[in-house]
């Protein structure tokens, strides 16, 4: 949606790219279905990508703009049998060594020709997105290899977690409204943020995964190192 919203004496021309999910794709690692794949990165990735390559080069002549990216704790932290969904988050998130660092990429692009851009991590909210209507459980392969059971386990719990996600919709949209105009819990701030996390399960599932994560680089600090050259490295920062 294209919408000029005003600030002052200026207009923000402001684009939100998300992606819009008939369903939550679902596959075995063993035996996934190529075509659940594709409709998944061209839903997640490569349609907010095709939109994105549209709108900047209007946002470059103005100098001005703002980006706003829909990512989720799928990008963070995989599920058995949600490859597809959690792969498609994985590629804009941009944390996980996986296909592309896509949206940090483009900040990183784009911040000196004033155009901002920014990654809202979402948590469970209480929308349709894991109703009967769209979720598609379907067994793939053959249910003698034992699989069977990791589909159903994944959709037993969606199941149950319908209708009890505890994000609120409506106060999420008003955050990130507060976080393209910068007015509301952003009014005064120098910087906004790149990355917006919002859910208390957001922040609890996340904190988690950085800590595991820092757990296992603290075990292996020494092999890691072990692998250097006997040089001081006058490389600056990766990024």
């Amino acid at each position: 949606m294209l919408q000029p919203t005003g600030k002052g004496d200026e207009q923000i021309l402001t684009f939100t790219l998300h992606g819009i999910l008939a369903h939550i794709g679902k596959g075995l690692a063993h035996n996934w279905i190529e075509r659940n794949w594709h409709n998944q990165f061209n839903t997640n990735v490569w349609g907010a990508i095709r939109l994105t390559k549209a709108v900047l080069p209007h946002m470059r002549r103005r100098g001005q703009g703002t980006l706003v990216f829909m990512g989720s704790i799928a990008g963070w932290v995989g599920t058995a049998a949600g490859g597809p969904y959690s792969a498609s988050k994985f590629a804009l998130e941009g944390k996980r060594p996986v296909f592309l660092c896509a949206v940090e990429c483009l900040k990183n692009e784009t911040e000196d020709l004033g155009i901002r851009t920014h990654l809202v991590v979402l948590g469970q909210f209480r929308t349709s997105i894991l109703g009967a209507e769209r979720r598609q459980f379907k067994v793939v392969g053959d249910p003698s290899t034992g699989y069977d059971s990791v589909l159903r386990r994944l959709d037993d719990r969606q199941a149950a977690t319908n209708d009890k996600q505890p994000g609120d919709p409506a106060a999420a949209a008003e955050r990130v409204a507060d976080l393209v105009r910068e007015e509301g819990w952003f009014t005064g701030q120098l910087h906004t943020p790149f990355r917006l996390f919002l859910g208390s399960d957001c922040l609890e599932i996340l904190r988690r995964k950085c800590k595991e994560t820092l757990d296992v680089l603290e075990e292996q600090d020494a092999i890691a190192r072990s692998t250097d050259l006997d040089v001081k490295s006058e490389l600056e920062g990766y990024n």
